[in-house]
């Protein structure tokens, strides 16, 4: 499934774009997911595929994008 089509149903993306925008979170997401070509047979991951832990990584980067850098929360537990 598409990680932007997931982001809408769960209401991650503002429709207005005042706090995160469907291009913020494709930004993340290829953030998150680059890898070097050269250690994909090392590790067996595919491009644009995530793991269990960045999957983690891109919701915390997406609370601090949506609610730190606006002011809405002082930490990033305070934003997930």
């Amino acid at each position: 499934m598409d990680w932007s089509l997931i982001c809408n149903k769960l209401n991650l993306v503002d429709e207005a774009g005042k706090s995160l925008e469907l291009k913020d979170i494709d930004k993340i997401f290829n953030e998150v997911t680059a890898i070097d070509p050269k250690k994909i047979p090392i590790t067996g991951k595919l491009p644009q595929t995530l793991c269990r832990h960045e999957f983690l990584d891109v919701l915390v980067r997406i609370a601090r994008h949506k609610y730190m850098e606006r002011g809405l929360a002082k930490n990033v537990g305070e934003a997930l």
